[in-house]
């Protein structure tokens, strides 16, 4: 499946989407996934497209669902 990752407006993390349904986002200066597991964002279906807000922290996740 393709998937579409993406990078913050700050550039300080990349966002990417899963087949499993819970996005993964990592920290691009050093390397490592940031724990965003708080956010209880585990969707049934996978992922297939996720995108920043270019002003706010906020973000926009698609997919579908079973």
């Amino acid at each position: 499946m393709l998937l579409n990752a993406k990078i913050s407006p700050d550039f300080k993390y990349l966002l990417a989407p899963s087949e499993s349904g819970k996005p993964v986002m990592w920290d691009v200066f050093t390397g490592l996934t940031v724990d965003i597991d708080f956010l209880n964002l585990n969707i049934k279906g996978p992922l297939t497209c996720c995108d920043w807000h270019p002003k706010y922290n906020l973000v926009a996740l698609s997919g579908f669902v079973e």
